[in-house]
């Protein structure tokens, strides 16, 4: 039984290794994403974000150190992949959003109901592919956020250095 749950894992991770550009091919392990990544503007956007994140490992786990606009936010960093994509899932835990409303796509200000008191999430969630981590810093018309106030961009892409 222990040889079949061992081949199985050794195949899941082979698969999932050629799917993943975060994978190292000859070791079968998620390659160390360590390191200072910084914000850069895009395409669209010219305002660049006066941010930074420093991702460290100790003893297998990371560890996140944000300095946006000369605030220091610390914590850990959880990583999960996505079924089916190249990109795996990157979650800065602990850092509180800057607004939350939620679905605002109901105009309940002319109705007699009353709206909803809604906690502000915590955990920033972005997409991490090779060496960018890419975060949605603000919603839109039906879902209103705010992740980072400090910045204005709507994607903040971070570039490991």
């Amino acid at each position: 039984m222990k040889k079949i749950v061992s081949y199985t894992f050794t195949l899941l991770v082979i698969i999932l290794c050629q799917s993943n550009q975060s994978c190292n091919a000859q070791t079968g392990k998620l390659t160390d994403i360590s390191g200072t990544y910084k914000s850069v503007s895009t395409e669209e956007e010219t305002e660049n974000c006066d941010l930074s994140v420093k991702i460290t490992k100790i003893k297998g786990h990371y560890f996140y150190r944000f300095n946006i606009a000369g605030q220091l936010l610390k914590g850990k960093v959880t990583i999960k992949e996505t079924k089916g994509k190249k990109e795996m899932l990157i979650v800065f835990e602990g850092i509180e959003w800057a607004e939350y409303e939620g679905d605002i796509s109901q105009d309940i200000e002319n109705d007699d109901r009353e709206k909803p008191e809604l906690k502000i999430p915590v955990g920033v969630g972005g997409n991490l592919l090779g060496k960018e981590i890419t975060i949605q810093n603000y919603g839109n018309s039906m879902n209103y956020y705010v992740v980072f106030a400090a910045c204005g961009q709507k994607y903040i892409k971070l570039i490991k250095q």
